[in-house]
């Protein structure tokens, strides 16, 4: 470490120790659903890096609502700065459940590095 001072011409020097902190990404999934007029179901999700550090070559793997996989699967996401988030849209078969049913709702991807996911129990929408 240096440490300068008002004299342009002198400089000081400290030795430091100690453990570092790793930045590290943590990546998060939210979803808001939707009633399409056909009967099917679309669902755009939101991942966000609530983490310290960037994540890149974000993939969004997996997606599954009820007893239906979505479409089109993989997307890619690009890199995650922390505090960062990309959006995906899915589509997922009227087959997921009736709507008004309660539904498990997941969702899975990749990372360079890691792996994230999340699931949730909703209801599914009424409303086209």
């Amino acid at each position: 470490m240096n440490i300068a001072s008002t004299n342009p011409s002198s400089s000081f020097t400290a030795s430091l120790t100690g453990t570092g902190v790793q930045s590290i990404p943590q990546l998060t999934t939210t979803a808001q659903l939707s009633l399409l007029g056909d009967g099917t179901y679309q669902a755009i999700i939101v991942v966000k890096n609530t983490g310290t550090g960037a994540a890149s070559a974000v993939t969004l793997t997996g997606a599954t609502l009820g007893s239906g996989s979505g479409t089109p699967l993989p997307v890619s996401l690009g890199g995650l700065q922390p505090g960062g988030s990309a959006t995906a849209t899915v589509i997922f078969p009227a087959s997921a459940g009736s709507p008004g049913s309660a539904a498990v709702e997941r969702y899975t991807g990749t990372y360079t590095g890691g792996t994230f996911g999340g699931s949730f129990r909703v209801a599914l929408p009424l409303n086209k």
